[in-house]
């Protein structure tokens, strides 16, 4: 079972679901690192070829 833990960053947008800006996963690790983050979890998902252009 999913256990939250203080200072988490759970689901954000990326650039997989193509509405979001088109920073790769890194930039997001090292900004999660910069403001002290614990734990940071990829939640996004990618969207069929025809959505959100």
């Amino acid at each position: 079972m999913y256990k939250s833990i203080e200072n988490e960053i759970f689901h954000m947008h990326t650039y997989r679901c193509r509405h979001a800006s088109d920073e790769g996963d890194e930039i997001y690790v090292k900004k999660a690192v910069s403001l002290g983050v614990s734990r940071i979890v990829f939640t996004d998902y990618a969207l069929g070829k025809d959505r959100f252009r």
